[in-house]
């Protein structure tokens, strides 16, 4: 008797947040993978001509999520809102200058109810990127509190941005924006895979980011006695 796959929905801020970051259970074959990507308008490409021209590194990174996602055999759900390398202005009322936030809390709702999606990936959110705490905001407090009866909601590590805490002070750090926000419990998980082929394999396939120091600081990271290995926090709604 073949084990029901769980129907598991994976948001990313940018085109390759997952790919770094949760990889494990995306190409998970237990799991039925959709990416939901956010930001799909940029204008930052690593060491390229064309790194400030929007049109020609949106197309570029819409093109390398696809390509990941065909890899791991995920769907992909790809919105066009501008990221911060377009928008940002000020980071004193962040969640402001994004007055989407409630038209995107609709449609995560809205995918999550029509698809089933019985797990919920987001970003923790706890480096600098205010594109990654805008999507984090919008799940804690516009989206779980609404959709906890059908899914489990839960925190990936979202690298690079969380290489410079502890996993203590990332733990602490986490539950005080959780009570701030109403949550009072955190349940942490750990996935590994020996798979490391595909993890570098990702890696490549998103060019326009590629930034070789920074690769090999989330290498170091994630690569761990020969296993990939993921951290996760599932919030109790």
């Amino acid at each position: 008797m073949h084990a029901i796959k769980k129907n598991i929905l994976l948001i990313s801020p940018h085109p390759d947040d997952i790919a770094y970051s949760c990889l494990l259970p995306a190409s998970d074959n237990d799991n039925i993978s959709t990416v939901l990507t956010v930001f799909g308008q940029s204008k930052y490409a690593y060491g390229s001509s064309n790194a400030y021209n929007a049109d020609w590194v949106t197309a570029i990174r819409k093109s390398e999520d696809i390509e990941f996602c065909s890899l791991i055999n995920a769907k992909l759900i790809y919105l066009d809102y501008a990221d911060s390398s377009i928008s940002f202005s000020s980071d004193k009322t962040y969640i402001d200058l994004y007055p989407f936030h409630r038209e995107l809390a609709e449609i995560i709702k809205s995918n999550i109810f029509d698809h089933h999606f019985r797990r919920v990936y987001f970003p923790m959110a706890l480096g600098w990127h205010y594109d990654h705490k805008i999507i984090r905001d919008i799940i804690l407090k516009e989206v779980a509190p609404c959709c906890d009866c059908i899914a489990e909601f839960v925190m990936y590590e979202d690298l690079p941005y969380t290489l410079q805490f502890s996993e203590n002070a990332m733990k602490t750090a986490l539950m005080h924006i959780l009570k701030d926000k109403g949550y009072s419990k955190l349940t942490s998980s750990i996935m590994k895979s020996s798979d490391t082929a595909l993890q570098r394999q990702v890696f490549d396939i998103y060019q326009s980011q590629y930034e070789t120091d920074t690769v090999k600081q989330i290498i170091k990271h994630k690569i761990v006695d020969g296993n990939i290995v993921e951290r996760f926090h599932r919030i109790d709604v």
